[in-house]
């Protein structure tokens, strides 16, 4: 080996080590793309199919919400523009924080294993419909033409339901959610949990004891519980409903951050700590890039620095 090959200017380490640093970065990201995108996609396909399974002449099971809060089906409108503006607001998070791939990254992971949970649950318990004020699209059962219908034709109803809800995105407001029995596990109340739980998490932490903070905290959380009492109001899900789905997103975010927050945990495999045990992180962050060779060959290792 020449002697030049022992003096490597030191800026041409940094720029190799950093062009593998965007590389794995895109490449994770795209990994955790298509994993929420494939659980999502689950989602529907699920609720495409349990459709048919819908006791839909049977009366709604007694819930103890329902008997005290009035009954106006238009209340879900109010819930899902909170949502509308809630998600808009994660988006400007986004493109304005500096580590925004990131937290897209732990967004989409999070999202990604709550949605897994929720498509078990569709599938493993059908209720009768919460409220008979809800259209829903007609059963291939109650059609005069469904014992003629083949394994494929049938395939490919399910995969246009699936095409047709995906244009909607789970909302009611654009007219697509029209395939009943999502009932379990809400993904409404998923996606209001959830995105009070990332500014909390994300937003201006460094001054969380400011009293424009606080005032700000007050309206997400209002926004939040308004909205949820707006779902039940209009029976869009029943009360265990909105349990289950508080209670498995508060556990899956917190207990996700709370294994960012190690940096001392070990992992074996690169992609496995690249991917779900990254570094915890705030606003003033830095990362330093070292190149491990006990461990891995070349393997590049980057470690977050938190000043705070």
């Amino acid at each position: 080996m020449s002697t030049s090959d022992h003096h490597l200017h030191p800026n041409d380490n940094y720029t190799v080590i950093r062009t593998q640093s965007l590389k794995n970065i895109i490449l994770l990201n795209l990994l955790s793309f298509v994993f929420v995108s494939l659980n999502m996609i689950l989602n529907l396909l699920v609720i495409s199919v349990i459709h048919e399974r819908i006791p839909m002449q049977e009366p709604h099971l007694p819930d103890i919400a329902f008997d005290i809060l009035p009954d106006h089906r238009h209340f879900l409108d109010i819930a899902e523009y909170v949502i509308v503006i809630q998600s808009f607001c994660i988006s400007v998070l986004l493109f304005f924080h500096k580590h925004r791939s990131i937290i897209l990254r732990r967004i989409c992971i999070i999202m990604g294993i709550i949605y897994f949970f929720r498509a078990l649950c569709l599938a493993s318990t059908q209720l009768p419909l919460a409220s008979k004020n809800y259209y829903c699209s007609p059963q291939l059962k109650n059609s005069s033409q469904y014992e003629n219908i083949t394994s494929l034709q049938f395939i490919e109803i399910i995969v246009s339901r699936v095409f047709y809800m995906s244009l909607g995105m789970g909302l009611s407001i654009n007219g697509h959610h029209t395939f009943c029995g999502d009932y379990i596990f809400s993904g409404h109340t998923v996606i209001l949990i959830l995105t009070y739980l990332i500014q909390q998490e994300y937003l201006l932490p460094a001054r969380r004891r400011t009293l424009t903070w606080k005032c700000v905290d007050i309206i997400q959380i209002t926004m939040t519980v308004t909205s949820i009492l707006c779902i039940l109001i209009a029976r869009g899900h029943y009360f265990i409903d909105i349990i289950i789905a508080y209670f498995v997103t508060t556990r899956i975010f917190w207990i996700y951050h709370t294994l960012c927050s190690f940096s001392a945990i070990n992992v074996s495999a690169f992609v496995t700590s690249s991917i779900i045990f990254h570094n915890s992180l705030t606003p003033l962050l830095y990362s330093i890039v070292k190149i491990n060779f006990e461990s891995f060959e070349s393997c590049l290792v980057v470690a977050d620095i938190c000043l705070s």
